[in-house]
């Protein structure tokens, strides 16, 4: 019997914990941006003022699908839904079993347009193209939803081959001979490289060196960085240790003559790494060891040796990415009205929002490009 059951608290949020990791190695999509770990963790310290809806679909007490929302008030008092983690995650998605994947997405449409009086607009970010929320029909097959997809960021990855020597091989000539050239520099110019992944104490030493240097970058360039909210640091550090529990965390360090001078945080899950954020020292002595590269390089290797098929560089354009030889995937933005009047206001709302901020960013890179 398929039955669905609403957790809209922290503490319901907090008992689902056994039953949304078990869920998690029966959905062969999913993300590390799908964790309870992940979900739990950003809850705890941000969006206090959303209200959880998280949608639980059961068969005869077993979990087989999730749809972890939440309610945010948007300007003009809108009631709007969104993907709990919205703001820090890559990839967002339901968590649907393999094996009754439609069944479940179906019963969730279907609850969310019979209970068309709890929200105006279903807003859902970052959605990977192969995900069958995309599907036509899963939203307004019964006539009083209506979805409308928009192309949004773009995320790198990299497929890994099976050793270190081929993966070098797929590069340009002038990233590999970088990659040789900085490994060689740093052991020639340091008396002691230890390069780690940390694990129990070493967790907390790693991170908090990874929030003065991702910092210190920053602020070299007049900006705050994203680390420079205490909230953020409270929750990465949260996660790092229950992903840590998990087998999931990785989290790379780099320490010349003992002195910790470039951090990977990242994570993973099952075959996949994710490396989510990096800070390194980036005053003027070191700037020639390219020390990100060389720590990001090891990191790569690390997954190769660890039977991974892909590096997942995530969302952004930064322009070393393309010298790793990644490909690229495309995520989407699905803002799903139904028929009642406040829902359309809602939803053009959401649509004038966006189009000023593709506005203003043209008009951003436009100046920039003046300059460059």
């Amino acid at each position: 019997m398929l039955t669905l059951e609403v957790a809209d608290s922290l503490e319901s949020l907090e008992s689902l914990q056994a039953d949304w990791n078990e869920l998690l190695e029966r959905c062969s999509d999913a993300t590390i941006f799908q964790t309870w770990e992940w979900a739990y963790s950003w809850r705890r310290h941000f969006d206090q003022d959303a209200r959880p809806m998280v949608l639980a679909v059961r068969d005869s007490g077993k979990l087989i699908g999730l749809a972890p929302l939440e309610i945010v008030i948007m300007t003009g008092g809108f009631r709007c839904l969104r993907l709990m983690a919205t703001d820090s995650s890559d990839y967002m998605n339901f968590l649907l079993d393999d094996q009754m994947a439609d069944q479940t997405l179906s019963i969730i449409a279907d609850w969310l347009e019979t209970h068309l009086q709890l929200w105006d607009v279903m807003d859902l970010h970052q959605i990977p193209e192969s995900s069958l929320l995309l599907r036509p029909g899963v939203f307004g097959g019964n006539g009083r939803l209506v979805a409308r997809k928009l192309a949004q960021e773009t995320c790198h990855f990299i497929s890994l081959p099976s050793t270190w020597d081929s993966f070098l091989a797929t590069l340009g000539t002038n990233t590999r001979r970088d990659v040789r050239a900085n490994e060689r520099a740093i052991f020639k110019n340091f008396e002691s490289v230890e390069v780690r992944q940390a694990e129990g104490p070493l967790i907390d030493e790693f991170m908090n060196a990874f929030f003065t240097l991702h910092s210190k970058r920053w602020e070299d360039r007049g900006e705050a960085g994203l680390v420079a909210d205490q909230r953020m640091r409270d929750f990465c550090l949260e996660v790092s240790h229950r992903t840590a529990k998990e087998g999931r965390l990785a989290l790379f360090g780099l320490r010349l003559n003992d002195e910790i001078e470039a951090v990977w945080f990242g994570f993973s899950l099952r075959d996949k790494a994710y490396p989510y954020l990096g800070g390194f020292n980036s005053e003027p002595e070191f700037r020639k060891f390219s020390l990100g590269a060389t720590l990001m390089a090891f990191a790569v290797r690390n997954a190769i040796e660890a039977g991974f098929a892909e590096y997942d560089l995530l969302r952004g354009e930064e322009t070393y990415k393309a010298r790793w030889n990644a490909q690229l995937r495309r995520c989407y933005r699905l803002i799903v009205r139904h028929d009642g009047a406040r829902s359309c206001v809602a939803s053009w709302s959401l649509l004038i929002q966006r189009s000023i901020g593709h506005r203003t960013r043209s008009i951003v890179y436009k100046a920039l490009s003046l300059f460059r």
